[in-house]
């Protein structure tokens, strides 16, 4: 019997279960396939010899290679089984790809006159829309403008306006009114102030003009000034010079004219002042009888003195 036991041990060791027979996709894919198998290979490595002999322990070794082997087995045939697996995953996922493309492609062939008419009334709708859009801000302007802008805005927005919005006519038509009424307003208003704005600038070079004319005016009623004063100067100071001056030798009489007797000559002072109260007499004369500046009164008594004004003279005879 020991001999029988010690043989057996001896034995090299195998899989205690044949992996050809087994079934990969039973043993790991199956309720309770792991369990029956490990339920199974521990059926068959129970030990029967005792453990504290040389038999005992070469039983326990030889029991335990087996075990080894059947699990390293066991374990790569699921490994088998798994590469197995992906690469039918793999040929899955092609023929999956190619099934997605293909249909996916004809379900877009056969929705194409849908899509492109679905394509075309979103392009319309959003046209109307952006033209109401506009309409609604064709208000706010992001410069300054003037009338002329805003008349050009109004021209636009009567443009914009004319075309036909369809379905979103109502809407448009409220627009329109808003906005060509407010731009309205806003022309009338630039207007008003750019009238303003060129009264004030005609004021403006009025009042230039007027001040630069006054300036002028001044300066030559300065100049007119200066030379009346100068002239005046010129007048008082031949007007003086001559009262200075004797009077002209007398025109002789005629032979058959009546003798008159001339009385003696006052001293030389007092005929000065008599020449100067006579000549200031005709200048008194001429101012009043003649509407002369007394000026112009000195300077014409002047020329009569010289002699500059023919046929006219000055007498200095004193009344007897």
């Amino acid at each position: 019997m020991a001999q029988a036991q010690k043989k057996e041990a001896e034995q090299p060791a195998k899989e205690l279960v044949v992996i050809e027979d087994l079934n990969a996709k039973e043993v790991f894919t199956t309720e309770k396939g792991v369990e029956s198998l490990i339920a199974k290979v521990k059926a068959q490595t129970v030990p029967k010899l005792d453990p504290s002999t040389e038999e005992g322990m070469e039983e326990r070794r030889t029991l335990a290679a087996q075990i080894a082997r059947t699990k390293t087995a066991v374990f790569n045939m699921g490994k088998d089984y798994v590469a197995e697996l992906k690469q039918v995953t793999k040929a899955i996922d092609k023929q999956k790809r190619t099934w997605w493309d293909v249909i996916e492609e004809h379900q877009h062939e056969v929705r194409k006159p849908l899509t492109d008419y679905e394509q075309a009334e979103e392009a319309r709708k959003s046209q109307h829309l952006q033209a109401v859009q506009w309409m609604r801000e064709s208000v706010n302007f992001d410069y300054i403008t003037d009338s002329a802008g805003i008349e050009e805005r109004l021209a636009k927005l009567k443009e914009v306006g004319a075309r036909d919005f369809e379905e979103f006519a109502d809407q448009a038509n409220t627009v329109l009114e808003n906005s060509t009424g407010r731009l309205g307003e806003m022309l009338a208003e630039s207007i008003k102030q750019e009238q303003e704005a060129a009264e004030l600038e005609r004021l403006r070079a009025e009042k230039a003009e007027r001040d630069e004319q006054d300036r002028i005016a001044k300066i030559k009623e300065q100049a007119k000034e200066e030379a009346r004063a100068e002239l005046e100067a010129e007048q008082q100071a031949s007007f003086e010079e001559v009262n200075e001056t004797p009077p002209a030798e007398p025109t002789p009489e005629p032979a058959d004219a009546p003798k008159t007797t001339t009385p003696a000559a006052p001293a030389a002072d007092t005929e000065k002042e008599h020449r100067r109260t006579v000549n200031q007499a005709v200048v008194n004369a001429l101012v009043d009888e003649c509407m002369l500046s007394e000026s112009a009164a000195k300077a014409v008594t002047t020329a009569i003195i010289k002699g500059e004004i023919p046929n006219v003279n000055i007498s200095y005879e004193r009344q007897q």
